[in-house]
């Protein structure tokens, strides 16, 4: 029985990981050229790089498509560099031509949801510009093959005696509409998601193991050295990471371990990213260049006002299913029975994976509460 259970586990999630992969290259291909956020200013830093122009310089402009995403850490554009370098892009400005009365935000606008005027040379055969967003954008539905994989790990570590919670959690991740749509778009949001997947699961499997191996520090200090080369926010992995060696740590009354794997996953980070952090701080006097792109953006003198952050964070909440385009685009939901029941999965499985999470919150703290209360820690901080 265990092995027909493993048989159709592994089933279940091969077919998952095919079904995702042709909806994501779908949307890759049906997404007109640059429909997708910011896709114009990515696909520009992956030109300029292929090009062999070196690094894009991050310098004060009105106009965005000028600044485009230069201040960001450059590994998926190169990659995607390396993987469409072998294509003539002459053509790019004929792709660029933006659209004046574009409605860039404005989901209540009736038209001019397009953010570029589009030639008919884009059209099947790709050649030129368009092949080579095409080719990036397949790089971009591998990114989203493998946080998928690494979503279903991630959930076989969190509950081992559970048969479905990995294939659940990774359908819960596959089938989300935006996530299906930024995995065929050019966008190093797919990268840097992949390697963040992996990193949450490789540290989760170090704290159930209790010991942190050679093998498994290379792994993490690999995979967050590479992240911290793909955005900033990878930067962020190391403090996770951190807080899962100190529970083993603690658990082991020992922090030698802790301080060998720390050390060496910090090492790691900084021979494979280190690099880029220090020419930020040659060049803008800050190694996360966190000033010089906010006088890039917004000039000299700006800060963020609460209004403005509370925006940005109502414009994430509504975007996690499904705004498409230029942020004009919402998922729209009829009436008609198959948008009843497409409603109703989209709002069970928010609730649900909500409900889940806070259980799993309450879990933790209870047996953290238990702990403090009798004093001891050894093997009490499993997960």
């Amino acid at each position: 029985m265990k092995t027909l259970f493993r048989w159709l586990r592994w089933t279940a999630l091969v077919l998952l990981l095919l079904v995702f992969a042709c909806l994501a290259a779908t949307y890759s291909i049906v997404t007109p050229l640059f429909e997708a956020p910011d896709e114009p200013w990515h696909y520009l830093y992956v030109k300029h790089l292929a090009d062999g122009q070196g690094l894009p310089p991050l310098t004060y402009s009105d106009d965005p498509w000028v600044q485009g995403e230069n201040h960001q850490p450059p590994l998926y554009y190169l990659l995607g560099a390396v993987l469409s370098g072998w294509i003539d892009t002459a053509d790019l400005p004929a792709h660029l031509v933006r659209n004046p009365h574009a409605a860039l935000g404005r989901a209540d606008a009736f038209g001019n949801k397009n953010v570029v005027l589009h030639p008919p040379t884009g059209e099947w055969p790709y050649r030129g510009s368009v092949l080579a967003v095409h080719v990036v954008r397949l790089f971009s539905v591998l990114c989203g093959v493998v946080t998928v994989l690494a979503t279903y790990a991630l959930g076989r570590e969190l509950a081992p005696g559970s048969r479905w919670l990995g294939v659940g959690a990774a359908a819960l991740v596959a089938f989300n509409p935006q996530f299906l749509f930024i995995s065929g778009a050019v966008n190093n949001d797919n990268l840097i998601t992949a390697l963040a997947a992996l990193v949450l699961w490789g540290t989760v499997r170090v704290i159930n193991q209790g010991s942190c191996s050679l093998r498994q520090a290379c792994f993490l200090g690999l995979l967050t050295g590479l992240a911290s080369l793909t955005k900033l926010s990878g930067l962020a992995l190391m403090g996770l990471i951190g807080l899962g060696l100190a529970l083993v740590a603690a658990r082991q009354r020992s922090w030698r371990a802790l301080l060998g794997a720390g050390s060496l996953i910090l090492g790691l980070v900084a021979l494979i990213a280190g690099w880029w952090y220090i020419r930020n701080a040659v060049l803008y006097a800050d190694p996360l260049a966190v000033r010089a792109q906010a006088l890039a953006f917004k000039g000299p003198g700006y800060a963020p006002a609460w209004p403005e952050l509370l925006a940005m964070l109502k414009e994430s909440v509504k975007s996690f299913w499904g705004v498409f385009g230029w942020m004009d685009t919402p998922l729209v939901i009829g009436k008609g029975r198959t948008d009843m029941v497409v409603r109703f999965a989209i709002q069970a499985a928010t609730w649900t994976f909500l409900a889940l999470t806070l259980i799993r919150l309450e879990q933790v703290l209870s047996r953290l509460l238990r702990v403090a209360r009798r004093g001891r820690w050894r093997g009490a901080l499993r997960i």
